[in-house]
């Protein structure tokens, strides 16, 4: 009989940052109300997203379900959205499709993936009738303009006027937020937008991304932790080791205040892991007697270890 612990665990894989970003990005922004702030901010330094802003109603920006559009679409942080414009007819609403889509790094193929999920999520899940906007959230460190590309740049000129069938919004989370155009915003989005600052400048960020923390603190706990989880395990993620004493240092100076630490939420998921690698053993030893069912379970243990990375 095969018993599991924490010491004898082959190395877990690293996870690509694209994925780590991408899911912090999705778990915050997929609350409608999360991404009109975040659009409503963005826009006070981008004339094109405020023109689009002021035809249409955000309050009825809608979150349309959906799951990656294609294998291979890497980096799709898989978020969309319905929205109507302010002045809908009396007999129908004109809706507006809109596709939210985070890049960590400059990305040559964005212009397809976001091709890809107009045809495969807007058309089919809204309407083949309705316009989109396609909007591009970036936290490089390049210098990127998304908006100014040609669709088949090695072709001839003749063909650079084929252009794609939605509008594209660019929002440079280094360049297009200012820190007091984010003080009047909800504290949980205004965090998680700092964050996005902060993890490729600490230095540059950190007395506002402090400063954030505190103005999160006067929600109710149970309003923010789901939000500071998210930015914790971001943080630690993607925060160089060098540095990761500075996050920890930032949150621990508020866990007397009922939030979680970076340390806390380490060691939180190592005795999770060791509680379900304990029940797993000792169902195991109930079962040894019979081989088969034995088997049985050991098969589904070994599952639970590769989802969570530890086979």
């Amino acid at each position: 009989m095969r018993h599991y612990n924490m010491e004898n665990k082959e190395p877990q894989k690293t996870k690509s940052k694209k994925y780590n970003h991408d899911s912090f990005v999705k778990t915050i922004f997929e609350k409608p109300q999360n991404t009109a702030e975040l659009l409503t901010v963005a826009a006070k330094m981008n004339p094109s997203l405020k023109s689009f802003l002021d035809i249409v109603n955000l309050k009825t920006l809608k979150a349309i379900p959906t799951v990656a559009p294609r294998e291979g679409l890497l980096g799709a942080a898989d978020l969309a959205f319905e929205i109507n414009l302010n002045n809908s007819t009396q007999h129908a609403d004109l809706l507006v499709g809109v596709v939210l889509e985070h890049k960590s790094r400059k990305d040559t193929q964005v212009i397809n993936q976001l091709y890809h999920y107009y045809f495969e999520v807007i058309r089919q899940k809204i309407s083949a009738s309705v316009p989109t906007v396609a909007i591009i959230l970036y936290n490089g460190i390049e210098d990127w303009n998304p908006t100014d590309f040609k669709l088949y740049p090695e072709y001839p000129d003749y063909f650079k006027d084929i252009g794609v069938p939605f509008k594209l919004e660019f929002i440079d989370v280094g360049k297009h937020f200012k820190p007091e155009d984010l003080e009047s915003i909800d504290p949980r989005v205004c965090c998680a937008i700092l964050a996005l600052c902060y993890v490729n400048n600490q230095e540059s960020y950190r007395k506002d991304f402090v400063e954030a923390l505190k103005k999160m603190q006067s929600l109710k706990f149970e309003e923010v932790i789901d939000t500071l989880n998210a930015i914790i395990v971001y943080l630690k993620e993607n925060v160089p080791i060098d540095r990761k004493e500075i996050v920890m240092d930032t949150l621990e100076a508020y866990k007397n205040k009922g939030f979680i630490s970076i340390a806390e939420a380490e060691e939180a998921e190592r005795e999770e892991m060791q509680k379900k690698i304990d029940e797993a053993n000792a169902r195991a030893d109930e079962a040894e007697s019979r081989a088969d069912e034995a088997e049985s379970r050991a098969d589904k243990y070994e599952a639970i270890l590769r989802q969570h990375g530890l086979l």
